[in-house]
Formats: structure tokens, sequence, C-alpha cells
């Protein structure tokens, strides 16, 4: 069992990272480097795949994890395609288990 405000707390904290990430803009990435958010989300990711995995069936969750991943795909852009397929199963996993019209956003 996880109370009420765990979930709260965790969706809150999913979505200030995605609202983090979402004003990210930097003028030039150097050859050979990733977008910063690219490497961001990377670095975060199997803590973002755990949360996932233990509060996924959450809505507040979901859609929290869903705007993180839409915000950070349109930030790195083509950076982004290395974490692609675990956003995607993400998704996946999250819209079998909710339906969320949120993990649509992603797809």
């Amino acid at each position: 069992f996880v109370s009420a405000a765990v979930l709260s707390e965790v969706a809150f904290l999913v979505t200030l990272l995605g609202s983090a990430i979402r004003f990210v803009e930097p003028r030039d990435v150097p050859a050979g480097q990733h977008h910063p958010v690219a490497v961001a989300v990377g670095n975060a990711w199997p803590v973002l795949e755990a949360v996932c995995g233990k509060f996924g069936g959450d809505p507040s969750i979901t859609d929290a994890m869903q705007g993180l991943i839409v915000k950070a795909i349109r930030q790195a852009k083509a950076d982004a395609s290395p974490l692609l397929l675990n956003m995607m199963q993400a998704t996946t996993s999250s819209f079998r288990t909710t339906r969320a019209a949120s993990c649509l956003e992603a797809v």
C-alpha cells in the first residue's frame, strides 16, 4: 500500500523535472556532445523507470511521466533517440495499465 501523499509527491517531483527540462534550450551543442536534456534524462532514466515500475498504475504518476517524456523528446529532438525504446516501453506499459490518454501524446 502506498499512501496518496507519497503518490502525490512523486507525481509532483516528476512534473517538476519535466517543467525544468522544458526550458533547457542551449544555443549550440558542440559536435560530439548530446543535448543536455538527453543527458539528464538518460542519467535519471533508471530512477524514472523504477518509478514507472513501482507507481505506474497510478494515473497521476502516468500523466507526470508522459509529460516528462514528451518534453524530453521535444527539447532533445534527435538526441533523444537512444532513449526512445525505453521511453516507448514505459509508455506502452503505462497505457496497458491505466489507459491514460496522456500516453498517446508521446506516440
